[in-house]
């Protein structure tokens, strides 16, 4: 009889696992407080990008966006109201801003984007997936000489460790690879390895393939408390009822530190808030996904439609939309593109990122033994899922990992 698996959030980590749990045979349910796909899976800006490898703790860290980090016009705001839970996670980030830190967490990242890239691929041709996946690379546009030459340095580390070179683009040359640009861009690179999807129709679509192999899907379901039997955990109070289990699987994202704390287990994770922009596309639209470097944003065109995204403010579990920041991400766009949205907007949102200070997420066996955790991931949730899913599934069945595993242990 096949080992029953309770995977506790229905996000882009959950679904992953549970596909590749479903696949090595364990008979698997999916529980979310909300419904399957509707949190920060939802409208991020669908990136799959080996080019992030490096993390947000890099020694340049400590200039520029430190100063302006509790200006709430900044585009990395920090509230310093929130609490000291929030001072000890940028004390953590700060020590994390590091040469010798830096190559270690970008390493763990590097081997995670490669394998989910691949991964991806398999999985969409596999499951005839429709999600817009498209591999048209990601562009980084610069408006400033000065962080355009700088960004050749990143470029350099990225080419001489991992084998992950951009091309690059003069004004001239810029324009020309993607015409929505402004002649006010000074140029940039593409990392033409990168590509995008619509993570909202990916959700539906794994949603989809997840019923088809037998994996159940409990909506609005809040779980309130573990149960233990023997010192170890055997099951989990719900607002459905209990649930048992041979296995368990916490993937709830940004909100993974509340119940792990209920397992005794100390997460070092922040929600890092960030907004997005959807709209119709737009007369004059990009062909190909950018980052406007100097300004933070990011943009993604899809088949009907066109989305801004981006901005990190640190303000706890705030659920509210700030329009003022909101409002950043045309003001960013404004810099670069010819037209920055289309008419018609279809919808305004956040998301809260797991952020860790180190930028490695948390894939990791518990002191109890039947328990694991896969979270964390900051920005890169969706680049990193199906790697993590695949990882996890290794885990429980006791398997050679694909990638290093030590890596990511709590």
């Amino acid at each position: 009889m096949s080992e029953e698996v309770v995977i506790i959030g229905g996000g882009i980590i959950g679904a992953c696992s549970a596909y590749y749990l479903s696949e090595a045979g364990f008979k698997v349910t999916v529980v979310d407080k909300d419904s399957f796909g509707a949190g920060s899976s939802h409208a991020n800006c669908g990136f799959l990008c080996p080019s992030h490898a490096l993390p947000l703790c890099v020694p340049e860290a400590l200039l520029k966006p430190l100063k302006s980090m509790f200006k709430s016009y900044s585009p990395f705001y920090v509230n310093p109201l929130v609490g000291p839970s929030l001072w000890g996670w940028l004390w953590r980030f700060v020590m994390s801003c590091k040469p010798s830190q830096t190559l270690k967490s970008a390493t763990a990242r590097n081997a995670l984007l490669n394998s989910s890239m691949g991964l991806y691929k398999e999985l969409i041709a596999k499951e005839s997936i429709d999600c817009e996946f498209q591999q048209k690379g990601l562009l980084f546009a610069h408006v400033e000489e000065k962080s355009l030459h700088h960004f050749s340095k990143t470029n350099d580390f990225l080419t001489k460790e991992f084998g992950l070179s951009a091309t690059h683009y003069d004004s001239k040359g810029i324009v020309n690879l993607e015409p929505a640009l402004k002649d006010s861009v000074v140029g940039g690179w593409h990392y033409e390895g990168d590509a995008h999807l619509r993570s909202d129709k990916l959700m539906s679509e794994l949603k989809r393939v997840l019923l088809s192999k037998g994996v159940t899907i409990v909506n609005d379901c809040r779980v309130t408390e573990f149960i233990y039997e023997n010192k170890q955990i055997s099951g989990i109070e719900t607002t459905q009822g209990p649930m048992s289990f041979d296995k368990l699987l916490l993937a709830t994202g940004a909100m993974a530190p509340k119940l792990a704390k209920k397992l005794g287990v100390k997460l070092h994770i922040q929600p890092g808030k960030g907004y997005s922009l959807t709209t119709n596309r737009p007369k004059i639209c990009p062909e190909i996904p950018m980052i406007l470097e100097d300004h933070s944003v990011a943009v993604t065109p899809f088949k009907n439609a066109f989305r801004l995204g981006s901005t990190m403010e640190f303000n706890g579990y705030d659920e509210q939309i700030n329009r003022r920041r909101l409002g950043l991400l045309e003001e960013g766009a404004k810099h670069y593109l010819r037209q920055v949205r289309g008419e018609q907007t279809e919808e305004e949102w956040f998301g809260w990122r797991p952020m860790t200070h180190n930028g490695i997420p948390i894939i990791s066996q518990t002191r109890q033994k039947n328990t694991y955790i896969a979270a964390g991931h900051s920005m890169l949730g969706l680049s990193m899922g199906s790697g993590t899913g695949k990882l996890v599934a290794e885990m429980m069945s006791g398997e050679e990992t694909h990638i290093d595993s030590k890596n990511f242990l709590i």
